[in-house]
């Protein structure tokens, strides 16, 4: 929390929602008091989940694999609201593989637990979510690199689309840029992508401060992994949007990405002053794996589009069938879940 207060000149109220009813970290500012980051293990074990669930999927390299383990978590998030289609989409995950229940309260202790023993993708899992979080500060965004406040951030949407365009094809972004429910609203993707900037600036230095070693292919493929969380959370766990929507999550998703490597670029040579090539070559590394994620994940949303539009006019009956003859009888759906 120095860092944070040498940076910012106030460190925020960390707070644990005892109940665990907060889905995700937010962020309270006001000006009479010191701003409060309200979060709960809930939170921290869904965003390890969806981290958890990306990973497999880009290491199997397969669309139709990563869009089963996208039905798990769907499945398991519309089992609050819609039992039965919740429970169609889980049974068909397991057409393609098992999974056991792991409770959040476990999963938050594994983390701690890697934490203590100075791992680097424990520590970043850990905080990076938080540390994008403070990130949305007015003190912090003031923070940023003067090339993000400037209009040279309109280039960031030209240069992002060219390097995706064979993925999304034509779409016309500037008009997205004064859409407020476009992810590509101009206020919006820039207050991201300085949290992005903001929360690769602390870990990367607390990260040096407490790991032995250095692992720079680790720490970078986790940093980037965030706004791809980000991505799958609103392209694939959320109802059905059009093929556009898709398009301009994409597309927003490689602007932070580019803004980010650049981060992770300018803080591994401040850092590491004499490792430029070992750098830029786990720099690249990166980047090759960040496309075809990219495309994995383009790819699995389709699918999943197809087979929503399947199972959400299933009648309960129906919906009992489908689960009935792709679930092996000694699973048990309830509990399975990741």
């Amino acid at each position: 929390m120095g860092l944070i207060e040498q940076n910012i000149q106030t460190v925020p109220e960390i707070r644990l929602d005892e109940k665990g009813i907060a889905h995700r970290i937010r962020i309270f500012e006001d000006p009479r008091s010191p701003p409060m980051i309200f979060f709960s293990k809930r939170a921290l074990a869904r965003y390890k989940s969806r981290f958890d669930v990306l990973n497999q999927g880009i290491a199997k390299k397969s669309a139709e694999s990563f869009c089963s383990m996208i039905c798990l978590l769907l499945g398991r998030e519309l089992l609050m609201t819609n039992r039965f289609v919740g429970a169609a989409y889980i049974a068909h995950a397991f057409t393609k593989f098992r999974a056991a229940r792991s409770p959040d309260a476990d999963i938050v202790e594994n983390m701690l637990q890697a934490v203590r023993e100075s791992n680097q993708a424990a520590i970043i899992n850990l905080f990076v979510p938080l540390a994008h979080e403070i990130g949305h500060l007015g003190r912090s965004q003031a923070l940023a690199p003067a090339e993000i406040h400037s209009d040279t951030f309109f280039d960031t949407y030209r240069i992002s689309h060219e390097e995706i365009r064979y993925l999304i094809g034509d779409l016309d972004y500037a008009s997205c840029q004064e859409d407020q429910n476009s992810p590509l609203f101009l206020p919006l993707l820039k207050e991201e992508a300085i949290s992005d900037w903001f929360a690769v600036t602390a870990v990367f230095a607390l990260v040096a401060r407490t790991s032995r070693e250095f692992q720079l292919d680790q720490t970078f493929g986790n940093l980037v992994m965030f706004p791809l969380v980000a991505a799958l959370e609103e392209i694939c766990i959320k109802e059905w949007r059009s093929t556009k929507f898709l398009q301009e999550v994409l597309l927003a998703t490689q602007c932070r990405f580019s803004l980010l490597i650049d981060s992770i670029r300018a803080n591994a040579r401040y850092l590491f002053p004499r490792n430029h090539s070992d750098i830029d070559e786990a720099i690249s590394a990166v980047e090759n794996n960040y496309q075809e994620a990219l495309g994995l994940l383009w790819q699995a949303s389709i699918q999943l589009r197809a087979l929503s539009r399947e199972i959400v006019h299933f009648s309960d009956a129906e919906v009992s069938r489908y689960i009935s003859e792709r679930t092996h009888k000694d699973q048990w759906l309830p509990s399975t879940t990741t």
